[in-house]
């Protein structure tokens, strides 16, 4: 609601691209005589209701803020009121200089405009700019968390493999869903975690050295690049891989199997000088399967999050 007085009228609004949802407020004034604006009472000298009949035009009317993400992701709209953690976003209030504030997040102001940080925890973030006049305006984003990961194969990238081991790998390179949002200032980590084993694979020490998948020991970043269906795209490789204990043949058909933890934090740049505590968002499996004897040879298969890879036992001797 926006309400009006006496006061000198500031200079017109500079509004650099259609505002998004808003909410202004403004203080009241005399309305001429006769009946009031809505809320105001009869008579001479009535009260001005919410920008209702008045002496002089409503400057709080035009309050608004308006929104940009620093995200250029061609599949995004920079208007948009739907922000991963850590996402920043230009504002701009229309009547000049203001205070602003946020309900959470990071905002760093500059007069008549601020940049705001989504924080590192889903919701919805309200911020305010209100102005000495009294004007004041709203905008209201909602803040979503990585959800999901999924994985491709690198592009040109081969098989490792040795022949007549059973061993297989590939490269991947991962994303973070959804695709509705970009998280370029998200940074993730893989946990530790042993594999479940069977087959020749059971041959396996129960050790870090040989179930253990030995995630990377610091936290890898992401692009600004959002690709439908997929997410944001991860600025690193994963390099999946069996291992292979030197078991001799024959090989027992089975598999081995890691439910890898996958967690996100905020950077430390995004956040203000500490990276946010990492969360647990998601489950990544990587599975090793190796089959029966047929025709004299074992397929070999590698998957995770959405890749795979194949090959067999005796294929000529390969790399990643």
């Amino acid at each position: 609601m926006s309400n009006c007085s006496s006061r000198p009228q500031p200079p017109a609004p500079y509004v650099p691209h259609a505002p998004a949802s808003v909410t202004t407020t403004g203080p009241g004034g005399a309305g001429p005589a006769g009946a009031g604006g809505a809320g105001g009472a009869a008579g001479a000298g009535g009260t001005g209701g919410a920008c209702g009949a008045s002496t002089a035009p409503c400057p709080c009317a035009t309050a608004t803020i308006t929104s940009q993400t620093v995200s250029t992701a061609a599949l995004l709209s920079q208007t948009r009121l739907l922000l991963g953690v850590g996402e920043e976003v230009d504002l701009t209030y229309s009547l000049g200089a203001a205070t602003w504030n946020a309900t959470d997040g990071r905002l760093v102001s500059m007069g008549s405009s601020a940049r705001f940080t989504a924080p590192p925890i889903g919701g919805g973030v309200t911020v305010t700019a209100r102005d000495s006049a009294g004007c004041s305006a709203t905008i209201t984003f909602t803040i979503v968390e990585p959800n999901a990961v999924v994985q491709l194969r690198k592009p040109g990238g081969g098989i490792k493999h040795t022949q007549a081991r059973p061993d297989v790998g590939i490269q991947t390179v991962p994303y973070l869903m959804p695709d509705t949002v970009s998280f370029y200032n998200v940074e993730w980590l893989e946990d530790e975690v042993f594999s479940t084993n069977t087959g020749v694979y059971a041959l396996y020490p129960n050790n870090p050295t040989w179930r253990g998948h030995h995630p990377n020991a610091s936290a890898l970043g992401c692009s600004d690049k959002v690709i439908a269906g997929q997410g944001t795209k991860t600025n690193a490789v994963d390099n999946l891989y069996s291992g292979d204990h030197g078991d001799p043949a024959p090989f027992a058909a089975g598999s081995a199997s890691w439910p890898i933890p996958w967690k996100y934090q905020v950077s430390a740049a995004a956040m203000g000088g500490t990276a946010s505590p990492p969360k647990q968002f998601a489950i990544a499996t990587q599975v090793v399967t190796l089959a029966a004897a047929a025709s004299g040879d074992q397929a070999l298969t590698i998957t995770k999050a959405g890749a795979a890879g194949a090959t067999t036992v005796n294929s000529a001797t390969s790399t990643y």
